[in-house]
């Protein structure tokens, strides 16, 4: 996954409207795919995606894809570990501290998500828990560099 260029979504994500009615014409369209954009196999048309998104053809290709909330944390559990292993050769400018906030960001996020489901929110089922308690577990077992 590349990055192309920062941007800001609440400028950018309308960008195209802001654009067409000659608001702002320098805005650039933004488009934000989210997680389960790794869940398509190839390049579709918007035609196709329109169709897809209001239930009157499936593009999906998999059957068996995780929830929403498990595949953003393992996107950033990835990313964490990737930016350690940069870390570890001098490739990256950030502190001990955003190490250590990330991860507990992260395993706030899970009791989070553990708390929902726990209250039996629609959508989370108990496989939802499971896979939650291993990412919980895996991001737990990372380790961090220490101070100095």
């Amino acid at each position: 996954h590349t990055i192309l260029s920062r941007a800001c979504v609440c400028h950018e994500l309308g960008g195209g409207a802001i654009s067409i009615y000659d608001i702002h014409p320098s805005v650039p369209a933004l488009i934000c795919p989210g997680p389960n954009i790794a869940d398509f196999s190839r390049s579709m048309t918007l035609d196709e995606m329109v169709a897809h998104i209001y239930g009157r053809i499936s593009l999906m290709t998999r059957t068996d894809r995780p929830h929403t909330f498990l595949r953003e944390l393992s996107i950033y559990t990835e990313h964490l570990q990737r930016q350690l292993g940069l870390f570890a050769i001098e490739l990256c400018d950030h502190t001990v501290d955003y190490f250590e906030e990330f991860k507990g960001n992260l395993l706030s996020g899970i009791r989070y998500y553990g708390d929902l489901a726990a209250k039996r929110v629609e959508g989370l089922t108990e496989t939802f828990a499971a896979d939650l308690d291993c990412l919980r577990k895996m991001i737990e077992g990372i380790e961090l560099p220490t101070q100095g």
